[in-house]
């Protein structure tokens, strides 16, 4: 844990470093002062959590297959095939709805359908059968879906089109580093979780459902800057 912690510590101060250089320089590699924009560091925000939910999930989600039911690593992988499925299906539809409603807007239906889907795999058992699992994911996967192409697609709304190439590169780093951050989180959760109940299946399951809370909480406050940035777009109509 401390060890996590430490090397945490020293990627955000090298990423504080390399902003506060940015931020002051006269030619920018990156032009992080667009962040200062109230609508650009809601959607950063969006897609740093985005980050975090996408790719910090994935270090946790095959334990409940794989020591939980202690199925094969070929039937996990296929098992947990519907949150990508989910994930593809809803990325065209996000963007449409994107257009039509507003990131913000889209983003609070995405992030209480992510928490939904979320807190029902922390409630879930080993009793449970395989095909509700899979529908739980595939109703994650659509939500994960709606967090991420709106918050890009409203960060590039908001620029000129000479720094759009700045924006991009800026949002990717920051979904980036929100994966990195989320899977240390997680898995520290997982592991102080299982720790603390005696090894085996009910251990795995236990660290299951407290990373998964932990998500939850996550996508929980992501409505803060997401009805902040549906206000903020009802008002520019």
């Amino acid at each position: 844990l401390a060890k996590t912690a430490a090397l945490l510590g020293l990627g955000a101060a090298l990423l504080l470093s390399f902003a506060l250089y940015a931020r002051w320089s006269s030619h920018p590699i990156l032009k992080v002062g667009l962040l200062s924009h109230s609508g650009i560091a809601y959607a950063a925000l969006i897609y740093f959590v985005a980050g975090f939910i996408t790719f910090g999930a994935q270090i946790v989600l095959p334990i409940y297959f794989l020591k939980v039911r202690n199925y094969d690593p070929d039937l996990t992988g296929l098992l947990l095939l519907p949150q990508a499925i989910g994930i593809a299906v809803g990325l065209p539809i996000s963007g449409l709805l994107t257009d039509r409603y507003g990131a913000g807007r889209v983003v609070v239906i995405g992030a209480t359908f992510t928490a939904l889907g979320t807190a029902a795999l922390a409630l879930i058992q080993t009793s449970q059968p395989d095909w509700l699992f899979m529908a739980i994911l595939s109703l994650r996967g659509l939500g994960i879906s709606t967090l991420s192409t709106p918050g890009l697609t409203k960060a590039i709304s908001l620029v000129e089109r000479d720094d759009v190439q700045n924006i991009i590169p800026i949002m990717n780093v920051t979904n980036r580093f929100g994966g990195t951050v989320g899977t240390a989180l997680i898995f520290v959760a997982y592991t102080l979780s299982s720790e603390a109940v005696p090894a085996g299946p009910q251990a795995a399951l236990t660290g299951f459902h407290a990373a998964h809370w932990l998500m939850v909480a996550c996508l929980v406050a992501l409505l803060i800057p997401s009805l902040a940035l549906a206000r903020s777009e009802s008002r520019s109509v």
